[in-house]
């Protein structure tokens, strides 16, 4: 019985985020290889989620918080939480940094461009969205301020 439960536990696949099939922290990546599928389906998952409510953004970060990386094994529940944060909080640097600003750019074109692929559709209407152009002119001014620091 005894040898039965150690090739059980030996047989058991874990949950990690990828290190190497990633785009921003590997949480995709990571369910991706642990269910067998495709990461770009799981993306395109989040990304509808966060298009339809903003519930795919903050089940992101949830996993980014709880998933421990490939590399670190099996750490401590407390410690691979406080790891995982300083990483989000790194990454969130990171992404304003000159260097990142195309990056912020390139994620903000594809959600949108997602969006209105979806209206095209009739799928979701966005009839409403050029309520929000002074964003896009929020973006612009914050970019070029990153951009020339």
């Amino acid at each position: 019985m005894l040898k039965k439960t150690k090739k059980m536990a030996a047989d058991r696949k874990n949950l990690y985020r990828s290190d190497t099939n990633k785009v921003i922290s590997g949480v995709a990546g990571g369910l991706g290889e642990y269910y067998n599928i495709d990461p770009t389906i799981i993306r395109i998952v989040f990304i509808l989620l966060a298009v339809y409510g903003g519930s795919g953004i903050f089940i992101y970060l949830i996993l980014w918080l709880l998933i421990p990386k490939k590399s670190q094994g099996h750490v401590d529940t407390n410690k691979n939480i406080k790891e995982n944060l300083a990483e989000m909080q790194s990454t969130a640097k990171d992404l304003v940094k000159e260097n990142n600003s195309r990056k912020i750019v390139g994620i903000f074109l594809v959600v949108f461009g997602f969006a209105f692929l979806l209206d095209n559709f009739g799928v979701i209407d966005l009839s409403s969205i050029w309520q929000f152009w002074p964003v896009l002119l929020i973006i612009g001014g914050y970019l070029i301020l990153v951009h020339h620091e």
